[in-house]
């Protein structure tokens, strides 16, 4: 979105001339668990984030300031190719979605193939939802 100044409170209503309306406040509701908006102020931008507090403001804001961070960092030197560079999860938080997520190792027989098994898994459990 663009606006020319940072307060975007009553920019909704600057349509409403009418001396018996006043705005008393405004603010923009989602249902989506998870919203971010760029503001474009001309010469510089603001960034909202509305969250659900299950979903660890805090965290989201840590990941938001680590890609504008490397956005920047990026664009300042004009090198190609680089955007590849990236990295905006922070170290703790890509171990975990690369390496703690996804220790998914079970034990399993490996003299059978994956379509022998899927085999006695239909036969074990014939009602099940494939």
């Amino acid at each position: 979105r663009y606006s020319a100044s940072p307060d975007q409170d009553t920019a909704p209503f600057e349509h409403c001339t009418q001396d018996d309306i006043q705005v008393v406040s405004a603010r923009e509701r989602t249902n989506y668990p998870l919203t971010v908006s760029v503001d474009d102020l001309g010469d510089a931008f603001s960034i909202s984030v509305l969250t659900l507090q299950a979903l660890s403001p805090e965290r989201v804001g840590v990941f938001m300031l680590e890609a504008i961070t490397g956005l920047i960092e990026v664009l300042e030197g004009a090198e190609p190719d680089v955007l590849r560079s990236i990295q905006p999860l922070p170290a703790p938080e890509r171990h975990q979605v690369l390496v703690s997520w996804n220790a998914t190792d079970r034990p399993y027989p490996r003299d059978m193939g994956v379509h022998t098994l899927f085999e006695a898994q239909a036969l074990a459990q014939p009602e099940a939802v494939a």
